[in-house]
């Protein structure tokens, strides 16, 4: 999940490169997934390990998100902006790529379908009854307990409930003018995540993975000095991640998993501009680029392409093995054209529509 560089101020260049790593994680993940499941050794230790935890990618995208919305929201404020301007540009972001690989994947599988000669039934190939695609079209399955028809769709449920948060930080800091409000009500939100409140607003339950991201954010900016950076981010998110074992069972890990990565942002940002120009790193900032269009994408591509050739290499056989490496190739060559073709176009549309500078 791609939520844009950020636009003024001091950029974090290597976010591409994070941004990169995440999508190709999840994606390994997606790929092999079906492979450890059969044979759990069909890996090397920490190989197998490594892949069997690439669902953390996409927590890790909530971290990046996190950052970069709470660039986008001062920007607003500095600039007397409105709740509706803030988020008619994130919805703008999010949805037309995402509908356009959403009818996409509805083609891919009405092509599946036919090829197989598989009888269609309701969800398959297509979304079940006029509530069905009205949900998938607004990505909200994930809110009616219903299965995603786009795999990775629940994650954008949480984008979006997380910009309308956002939202409301960002309208309480313009109507007092007090910036500080904004930032209380976000850490107030982050404290209803990590307690039972939680359980009367399901969307509070991934907000302190988000808010971290805004953390890393806010301590760049307003604390000077690495040291006293560093010192207060290892006592705030050592609370997080202690609160989030002990009173969010079942999330526990994951939010640790963001915490050390919100601290490993700060702590590898004196580098950002090295790490973002080092040579061995640039593919991964390539990936970045396009990181949405190959979360999007990744999984119904590899997916079919296992499906279409898993009778004849079956999936708990090592030497099958290269089906989700090529599928996995694939996949980011259709992306990268997705994002060419789609992702721009829809990008450079939502700038000249909202009146939005270029950013780098």
């Amino acid at each position: 999940m791609n939520a844009g560089p950020e636009p003024s101020g001091t950029r974090y260049h290597s976010l591409d490169q994070w941004r990169g790593f995440a999508a190709l994680w999840v994606m390994v993940f997606h790929a092999v997934g079906v492979w450890l499941d059969l044979k759990p050794g069909l890996l090397p230790g920490w190989l197998g390990t490594f892949c069997n935890h690439g669902w953390l990618g996409a927590n890790l995208f909530f971290v990046i998100s996190g950052y970069c919305i709470a660039e986008r929201c001062v920007r607003e404020y500095r600039a007397r902006g409105t709740v509706r301007s803030f988020l008619a540009d994130r919805l703008l972001r999010i949805y037309p790529p995402y509908w356009v690989a959403l009818m996409g994947v509805i083609l891919l599988n009405l092509a599946a379908t036919l090829v197989n000669g598989v009888a269609f039934k309701p969800g398959n190939p297509l979304p079940d009854g006029g509530q069905g695609w009205l949900l998938a079209f607004g990505a909200l399955e994930y809110w009616a307990r219903v299965p995603d028809y786009l795999l990775v769709a629940w994650t954008l449920s949480f984008e979006v409930g997380f910009y309308f948060l956002a939202a409301l930080c960002l309208g309480l800091a313009s109507g007092t003018r007090r910036p500080w409000a904004g930032w209380a009500l976000g850490g107030l939100l982050v404290v209803a995540g990590l307690s039972p409140v939680r359980m009367l607003l399901p969307l509070l339950a991934l907000w302190p993975q988000f808010a971290l991201g805004g953390i890393v954010w806010l301590l760049l900016h307003a604390v000077p000095s690495t040291g006293a950076r560093l010192g207060v981010a290892s006592g705030l998110f050592s609370i997080v991640a202690v609160a989030g074992w002990h009173l969010a069972p079942g999330g526990g890990f994951s939010l640790v998993f963001v915490c050390g990565c919100a601290f490993l942002l700060l702590v590898l940002y004196p580098l950002d501009r090295r790490i973002a120009a080092a040579p061995a790193l640039r593919w991964l900032g390539w990936c970045g680029t396009f990181s949405y269009s190959l979360y999007l994408l990744h999984a119904p591509i590899v997916g079919k392409f296992r499906n279409l050739l898993g009778r004849r290499w079956p999936a708990d056989e090592p030497s099958s093995l290269w089906v989700p490496a090529v599928g996995c190739g694939l996949a980011v060559l259709v992306s990268w054209g997705f994002f060419q073709l789609i992702e721009r176009r829809t990008e450079r549309w939502r700038r000249t529509y909202l009146h939005r500078p270029a950013v780098s």
